[in-house]
């Protein structure tokens, strides 16, 4: 029975005639794309994943990201993709580290970024995630 209603849930939101999902898949599309071809992201990139993850909460911290440059964004972003370490758990702790050093960009926003980067081994981080993994409240 269960079975059944997940797949009537993937069939209703988990295709491409979904608007939401539709933008995702765009996006996570333009995230590789820039990495693949140029080892960064655009700050308009950028915008577009903070958007999308964000939503209506993007203008409660917006102040602490009203000065990141476009060098800024780029710098941190290809420093994010070119860093290489041989411990897997290592590598993912560093590339998260470096993303979050960019000013106002938390280990929701940078755990976005990782996923949209590489979906098929990574997931977004968050306090409703955390939660349920660790059943323990993070903010």
């Amino acid at each position: 029975m269960e079975i059944e209603r997940l797949r009537e849930s993937h069939k209703k939101y988990i295709t491409l005639t979904n608007p939401e999902w539709a933008f995702t898949v765009n996006l996570r599309n333009l995230v590789c794309h820039e990495f693949a071809t140029q080892g960064y992201l655009t700050s308009q990139t950028f915008d577009a994943v903070l958007d999308w993850k964000l939503r209506q909460q993007r203008k409660r911290t917006e102040k602490h990201r009203s000065e990141n440059t476009a060098d800024l964004i780029r710098e941190l972003t290809g420093t994010f993709w070119r860093v290489q370490h041989n411990d897997p758990d290592k590598l993912v702790e560093i590339k998260l580290s470096v993303l979050m050093s960019i000013p106002g960009t938390g280990i929701g926003v940078a755990s976005t970024i990782l996923t949209l980067s590489n979906p098929a081994n990574f997931a977004i981080i968050d306090f409703r995630n955390w939660k349920v993994l660790y059943s323990e409240d993070k903010r």
